[in-house]
């Protein structure tokens, strides 16, 4: 399993937000990670990759536990986090931002979005929100990672780029990569995934098919409504 979280309690401040969540994230796939705001995902995803320590739980990464390890050597241990905002490097070109991730060359991130490779000498900041997303998600994708979490990547943008994008995720994913995926346009998300986890009040209150949750949409809003039982 690329990576597997137990029992995994993250507060902020003094209050517990993600309470004893417990899941895996295949290689290969995409898993859905929903919920209303406030739910505890983003605290999740920040506690998996090294933003915030766990009080309690474990996380493991190819067999090796490190929710004690810093966020420097998770993402040395295969794993990124693109979070919510976009967070580009304003000043700098399309093509510095990307050389700041890059392991080796750059023609894979343009391979995939062939839109940056037009606008490789142009800054950042000057970028339209669909390509600095693109550009954020490349940069992530040069370091070479094998399980990635993606927070929002959605947020503000219009639907033919989400689109675009959910299309990119999906393809990663079935070359080989581990994907966690909040999103909030619930059944796109659901779309790309095979599995999904909806949380409700920090807590899992579903982990099953992702197909479960496209067929039955009652099934998906009293999930959100937290009347749920993990597995039901």
């Amino acid at each position: 399993m690329s990576l597997e979280v137990r029992g995994l309690v993250v507060a902020r401040g003094q209050a517990p937000v993600v309470r004893g969540v417990s899941f895996s994230v295949p290689p290969g796939e995409v898993t859905a990670l929903l919920g209303p705001n406030g739910a505890g995902k983003t605290t999740l995803l920040e506690a998996l990759s090294g933003i915030l320590p766990a009080q309690e739980g474990e996380v493991w990464l190819f067999g090796v536990r490190v929710e004690r390890a810093s966020r420097v050597a998770r993402a040395r241990a295969g794993l990124a986090h693109v979070e919510q905002g976009r967070a580009v490097f304003p000043s700098l070109t399309v093509e510095e931002n990307l050389w700041v991730g890059a392991r080796s060359g750059l023609e894979e991130a343009f391979g995939l979005f062939p839109e940056l490779e037009k606008r490789r000498r142009v800054p950042a900041g000057q970028l339209s929100g669909g390509e600095q997303q693109m550009l954020v998600l490349a940069r992530a994708l040069l370091g070479r990672p094998r399980v990635l979490l993606l927070d929002e990547m959605s947020l503000g943008l219009a639907p033919l780029v989400v689109r675009r994008l959910m299309e990119t995720v999906e393809r990663l994913a079935q070359a080989g990569l581990a994907v966690l995926l909040v999103e909030q346009f619930a059944h796109l998300a659901l779309g790309i995934a095979r599995q999904a986890l909806v949380m409700s009040q920090g807590r899992l209150v579903y982990s099953g098919p992702a197909q479960a949750l496209l067929r039955e949409p009652g099934l998906l809003q009293e999930a959100y409504l937290g009347r749920l039982e993990v597995g039901a």
